[in-house]
């Protein structure tokens, strides 16, 4: 008969073999909303695509299945786009929105307030629009690349 010590360790032994066969691929395996947001966002601030990041989060704020917090996400960077395609003004309507909804986390309420305060003066709202045009003017000329604008 096996000391109790013994079976112990076997058993931890074989649950740690299950853990590091089956964790893997449950890691891996992200959320279908998550993804769609991380999409957005490399859409957005990285590739420039910044109508085709809008269009992702506001289905993001439609999706009941996505969660609360990633949702709330999608209302600031939706916000963050309409900046970004020149509606400054609906921009402001939900940042103001966000500053002031009580339900959100305190780190995005404050986030939208910054955002919204930046925006406060005409002379910061074209410095954004000046960055943005400069952003696309250098990665044409570094990419070659001929936006659907300037065919």
């Amino acid at each position: 008969k096996e000391p109790p010590v013994r079976a112990t360790v076997l058993a931890a032994a074989v649950f740690l073999a299950l853990l590091v066969v089956l964790a893997p691929p449950l890691a891996a395996e992200e959320p279908e909303a998550e993804r769609r947001f991380h999409d957005a966002y490399v859409a957005e601030v990285i590739e420039g695509r910044v109508a085709e990041a809008a269009r992702t989060y506001l289905s993001l704020l439609e999706d009941e299945d996505a969660p609360p917090r990633l949702r709330a996400e999608a209302r600031f960077r939706f916000a963050v786009c309409a900046v970004l395609l020149g509606r400054a003004d609906e921009a402001r309507a939900r940042l103001a929105a966000l500053a002031a909804d009580a339900e959100l986390p305190a780190d995005l309420r404050e986030r939208a307030k910054a955002y919204l305060a930046s925006l406060e003066g005409d002379e910061a709202f074209a410095a954004i629009v000046a960055d943005v045009d400069d952003r696309i003017r250098s990665r044409r000329q570094l990419s070659g690349s001929v936006f659907p604008w300037q065919a």
